[in-house]
């Protein structure tokens, strides 16, 4: 991802927010994950998130690149 991905990347975290109440969503929280998939391109992140939505028990974690849901 680049710098102008930014905006995209916050909507993709706002979605996932959506579907894991339990996490509020705000600036630090896509600061935060905002670097960690940095070699994924923002339309990977993007499917990613919805597979993850389908798969996922709880919001994702920081460190975790969504790399076990490449199946």
């Amino acid at each position: 991802m680049i710098v102008v991905d930014k905006n995209r990347f916050a909507k993709i975290m706002q979605y996932l927010g959506l579907h894991f109440p339990d996490r509020e969503i705000d600036q630090n929280i896509v600061e935060a994950y905002f670097d960690a998939p940095a070699d994924y391109d923002i339309g990977e992140i993007k499917k990613m998130a919805k597979l993850y939505v389908q798969r996922g028990g709880s919001f994702p974690f920081v460190c975790d690149p969504f790399n076990h849901l490449h199946t």
